[in-house]
């Protein structure tokens, strides 16, 4: 059976605008345990949890997909769930064309991949003679859908 580690590590921040006139600190404490990070600064708790024990903030990998956990409220049970994958760097928009970097899991990049499989489709059954008239609506069907894409775009 495989050990949990589990880890504590205590920092301090501090006030980071300018506009602020006195200085302020707030400890906070970072919990490593089960494959996750929690994260508790002083006097931030969850509302089923006694003082000082609640850790409000938490990341971890669920399904797959890296998320933020926060009890942004303590008199509320139910955290608040933030899913980061539209800030992998992979989802990145292209500045100048504004369209995704090319990446295979990218809901950008599967609808190019699809499209392109159609089009390959089209230029298979669209070959003219009997072939073509057997598969008439699906040629049709193909190139109107192509034609709503190109006019989308």
């Amino acid at each position: 059976m495989k050990q949990i580690e589990k880890r504590i590590i205590e920092y301090m921040l501090t006030e980071q605008s300018a506009d602020c006139l006195l200085p302020s600190e707030l400890k906070v404490k970072i919990l490593s345990e089960a494959g996750q990070i929690w994260i508790q600064p002083q006097g931030f708790g969850k509302k089923c949890v006694s003082d000082d024990e609640g850790f409000p903030v938490g990341i971890e990998i669920w399904q797959g997909k890296l998320r933020l956990i926060v009890f942004d409220d303590i008199n509320e049970e139910d955290p608040k769930i933030i899913v980061l994958e539209n800030a992998k760097e992979t989802a990145r928009l292209n500045n100048e064309s504004k369209t995704a970097k090319p990446n295979a899991e990218h809901p950008v990049r599967k609808c190019t991949i699809l499209l392109e499989a159609c089009k390959h489709i089209l230029d298979c059954l669209d070959v003219g003679g009997e072939q073509s008239r057997q598969f008439a609506d699906e040629i049709t069907y193909l190139k109107n859908a192509l034609r709503k894409v190109n006019h989308s775009k």
